[in-house]
């Protein structure tokens, strides 16, 4: 153990931010801001911008540079990222070749590095095109696993890469591969794991402050990096992309069989998540316009994936609310907190996924389900409460040494302090568990010259190593439901206190305050009627009118009242108050359809909502939709950008056109909502009918549907997202060598289905796939640049696979004679008759396979 100890600190303490070298691929400088004096040069700096790398060390890079590069470089060393990230320079020619220059700060120096362009480079329109691409493509993702796939799929295309993965870092820095796309005839590493010391710590953060990380060629010689004098200290080379490689991790590579790589850092909220890595099994340096596309893909990555990550959270977040609604309804109506918790705890052990719980209330303890006795955890408990922080354990037999494990015993708890020493402790049982790793996952010592190090991995074959005793990791969602428990007790407890307190202490002073509020409410409802007075007389021109337009905008305020102060309601449904105003005028419920997510709003702010409605119909009513026999009101709400959307939307009435005049009613919808609600309208008067997006903030949204799908009982009409109804089947081939088509493909494919959609731009790609995976069906593209997929589709039918082909040329195209009868479709095609046709021709080749 001394040993393997002095291995794995040896290994965490390798120089590798200092390597003395840099890749063949580029030059270096490193220059003194204060006298633009060149400290640092790479021994190679002369084949780039001329003469030799002693005539450029002690030298002033204004007599021997470029102007433009010196200009450059001036304006970058005032930019506040230099000290943080790589920036662009300058581009720069020398003996009839192109360089592109970058440069950032290490400590007090300016490092610049030098590479070749590209040839022929990427025109600044397509590289935005390809940004504008990845960003469309991850934005429309709303499910982790589907995004992961879809990135790897997305950066091989374009990067070229032999293959991509996602490894993602567990709390002990042990890694898995999560999502891969591997085109090589190497062996998957989808699934696998990878030990911590495989990444050793200072490795890890560089890669937090380095996005992008690139080695061109395992096999290169390494260029010396040369320094003005000898007594300065290395050079800190963190930030940059052509630093040396450690001759550790190059034994690694190669034991792997990788000749080159790239490394994307996967970062969220400042904590290392996880990495993505290209492996290419031949020499490869990516060029300039592949990392102007994978930087800002990989922070718009980031962030996609902290606000999925964010919505699971905020699941969690939901069930500590209604908790804490459940426990304050019955504390207020004067039950004790210990009979709240303690009368039915097993829906909490649920949310925890838990087998157990024992409560610690008020000096007694109170077990249920399976759990330890209270004697074996007391002191634990005691002891960890004192801190004020929820802690859990996957291993009780490294936290009790004197423990009794059985195979289906308890392994694991959750401690959560619940205030004045109580405290609530869920328990796990054990599981066992199939690790499977790239390569046994044990440490190879090395000792020479009597310094130990680690020795990389020489196979990286499939191990399974079964683990025993433990139990599930717990989830962030698990913290976060023990930390609102636990706010939720607390608040509880000191709100009663309050309450109590206040009431005992000064009665007198709470019946002026319910007098004071009740005056304050006559006051803003009396100033309400006023203002709707006012304005129906400045809109109508007789008094008939008038009194007809007041008496049904003031009907309208009292059934907004009537709901929200029904049963003394926290809040009020969206669609409820919808239908109320909506109901009067849809004589037999035909001409009504509200559906998808109903919210609800506060009670205070439910008049000047339904006021808003309310002007919508009786515009309807007049104008629109209502007033025709065939007219009809669709409304759709939906949780969308922290709040909620009602879109409403007319038609079958008359022709619409833009009023000459804004009345009142327009008035009030564009004015009030966003005045009254902090809310947004968009109000247009299409030819076929009046249609309105209404935005309300979440900060006016009530706590009583939190998202519940909502159908008008007046109209049974589901405006929600209909799933398909065919089952999901399995793998699928696609052929097709326009990527922007594919990815639209892989969508139709993933929504009616298939559950795998493995792509191929080229003949030979897809044969590779062919070999390595079963396919329920393919979907093949007829010409694919200077080929066709011909050879694919007759390998495909040998093998008894459903093929359909797609074309763009239309019914006179001409097929071989061996394969003129598989079915084709002619671009663009439709979603619904790609997945009709894909699926028949699943289920024939079914039958055939049923009748032989």
């Amino acid at each position: 153990m001394d040993l393997e100890q002095r291995a794995l600190e040896e290994c965490d303490r390798e120089p590798i931010h200092i390597p003395g070298t840099i890749q063949e691929n580029g030059a270096l400088l490193a220059l003194d801001p204060a006298t633009k004096q060149i400290v640092y040069a790479s021994a190679n700096v002369g084949d780039y911008l001329g003469g030799t790398v002693e005539g450029w060390l002690g030298s002033s890079i204004q007599t021997l540079g470029d102007r433009k590069l010196v200009h450059s470089i001036n304006n970058l060393m005032e930019l506040p990222t230099i000290a943080e990230r790589r920036e662009p320079v300058c581009s720069l020619e020398h003996g009839g070749q192109k360089f592109e220059a970058h440069g950032f700060q290490s400590g007090d120096l300016f490092v610049l590095e030098i590479e070749p362009s590209a040839t022929p480079p990427w025109a600044d329109a397509e590289v935005s095109a390809r940004i504008s691409e990845l960003f469309q493509l991850v934005n429309k993702q709303d499910d982790l696993h589907r995004l992961l796939n879809i990135s790897v799929r997305w950066l091989q295309r374009m990067s070229g890469y032999d293959r991509v993965m996602i490894y993602r870092f567990a709390e002990d820095w042990s890694g898995e591969v999560i999502a891969e796309e591997n085109t090589s005839e190497h062996d998957d590493f989808l699934g696998l794991n990878f030990p911590k010391w495989d990444i050793p710590t200072q490795a890890r953060e560089i890669m937090l402050r380095l996005p992008l990380r690139m080695i061109t060629d395992v096999d290169q010689t390494p260029v010396p990096v040369q320094a003005a004098s000898a007594d300065l200290p290395p050079l800190d080379l963190s930030l940059a992309q052509l630093r040396g490689v450690s001759p550790v991790h190059v034994e690694y590579l190669r034991n792997m069989e990788v000749e080159a790589t790239m490394t994307l850092s996967i970062v969220v909220k400042g904590k290392l998540w996880g990495i993505i890595s290209f492996h290419n099994y031949a020499p490869m340096v990516p060029p300039p316009r592949v990392r102007a596309v994978c930087l800002p893909f990989i922070e718009y990555f980031n962030v996609k994936l902290a606000l999925l990550e964010d919505q699971e959270l905020q699941a969690a977040r939901e069930t500590v609310r209604e908790i804490h609604q459940r426990i304050s309804a019955e504390h207020a109506e004067g039950s004790d907190l210990k009979e709240i918790i303690t009368g039915d705890p097993f829906p909490l052990i649920e949310q925890f996924n838990a087998d157990g719980m024992v409560l610690h209330l008020d000096g007694s303890w109170h077990e249920y389900g399976d759990c330890l006795p209270w004697q074996k955890i007391s002191t634990l408990v005691t002891e960890t409460c004192a801190d004020g922080r929820v802690v859990a354990f996957t291993n009780l037999a490294e936290l009790l040494p004197d423990y009794q494990r059985t195979p289906d015993a308890i392994a694991g708890l959750m401690i959560i302090p619940l205030g004045n020493e109580n405290a609530a402790v869920v328990f796990r049982k054990g599981q066992e568990t199939q690790v499977k790793w790239a390569g046994a996952p044990n440490k190879d010592i090395v000792e020479e010259d009597g310094v130990v190090r680690l020795s990389p991995r020489g196979s990286f074959s499939l191990y399974v190593d079964t683990v025993q005793g433990t139990c599930a990791p717990w989830r962030p969602l698990d913290y976060e439901l023990g930390d609102g428990l636990a706010r939720v007790v607390l608040q509880t407890t000191q709100q009663r206190a309050r309450i109590e307190r206040a009431f005992f202490e000064d009665r007198d002073r709470q019946q002026k305050l319910m007098i004071s509020e009740l005056n304050h409410r006559v006051r803003n409802i009396l100033a309400l009627i006023r203002s709707v007075s006012r304005q129906a007389r400045r809109s109508n021109s007789s008094l008939s009118s008038y009194s007809a337009a007041l008496e049904q905008r003031i009907k309208a305020l009292a059934v907004a009242h009537d709901l929200s102060n029904t049963g003394m309601v926290e809040s009020v449904s969206l669609a409820k108050i919808i239908e109320t105003e909506v109901q009067p005028y849809d004589e037999g419920g035909r001409h009504l359809s509200i559906g998808g997510e109903d919210a609800s709003i506060r009670p205070d702010l439910c008049p000047i909502f339904a006021l808003a409605i309310h002007e919508l119909t009786t515009n309807a009513v007049k104008y629109g939709a209502l007033s025709q026999p065939d007219g009809s009101i669709s409304i759709v709400l939906k949780r969308e950008d922290g709040g909620c959307t009602i879109s409403w939307r007319e038609r079958g009435g008359p022709a619409v056109q833009e009023p000459s005049r804004t009345g009142f009613g327009s008035t009030l919808i564009k004015q009030a909502i966003p005045f009254e609600l902090d809310g947004r309208v968009d109000l247009r008067f299409s030819p076929e009918g009046v249609e309105a997006e209404i935005w309300l903030p979440q900060s006016v949204l009530g706590t009583g549907f939190a998202s519940e799908q909502y159908t008008s009982p007046i109209s049974q009409v589901d405006l929600a997202p209909v799933p398909h109804d065919r089952p999901k089947t399995g793998r699928l081939l696609l052929v097709e060598d326009n990527f922007v088509i594919a990815m639209d493909m892989e969508s139709i494919l993933f929504d009616v289905g298939f559950e795998n959609v493995s792509t191929a731009a080229s003949v030979q790609k897809a044969m590779n796939l062919i070999d390595r995976h079963t396919f329920a069906a393919a979907v093949l593209d007829m010409h694919l640049g200077n080929e066709n997929s011909f050879p694919i589709a007759r390998e495909l039918r040998a093998r008894g696979i459903p093929i359909l082909f797609v074309t763009g040329y239309g019914s006179d195209l001409e097929r071989p004679q061996d394969i003129e009868e598989i079915p084709y479709l002619t671009k663009p095609v439709e979603s619904s008759v790609l997945a009709d046709t894909l699926f028949e021709l699943i289920a024939e080749a079914e039958c055939r396979k049923t009748v032989r």
